[in-house]
């Protein structure tokens, strides 16, 4: 293991500690073992890319982003952890195109409004 590997690895075991700390604030990683272990390998290597110096603004943007939504944490809250300023990881944020908003499609006949049967008077 070469020293950036040991520095990456204990920084994320770091993170992990923090986020099993706060756990209003982050959300844990769950499913069965096999998920969870491709959804740490897929965490540290979001570690490793925002962290990297070696990594464009964009490419940094975007683990930030992916880092944000696997943990639902807010920004403040990763760039706190990863002592960075928040308008920074901000301004790095708006680089990135907004997700497209998830929309359900609803059928004409789904949206008919009924009346529930209790106010049906017999005749």
């Amino acid at each position: 293991m070469n020293p950036t590997t040991a520095v990456s690895t204990s920084l994320v075991e770091q993170w992990r500690a923090h986020c099993e700390e706060h756990p209003r604030r982050f959300v844990a990683i769950r499913g069965t073992h096999a998920a969870r272990r491709r959804t740490e390998r897929w965490e540290e290597q979001l570690i490793e890319q925002f962290t990297s110096d070696d990594e464009s603004i964009a490419q940094r943007a975007v683990a930030l982003r992916s880092l944000i939504e696997l943990r639902q944490a807010t920004a403040r809250d990763v760039a706190t952890f990863f002592d960075v300023d928040p308008r920074v990881v901000v301004a790095s944020l708006s680089l990135l195109p907004l997700p497209r908003p998830r929309t359900t499609r609803i059928s004409p006949a789904a949206a008919v409004v009924r009346e529930p049967a209790a106010h049906i008077r017999a005749a």
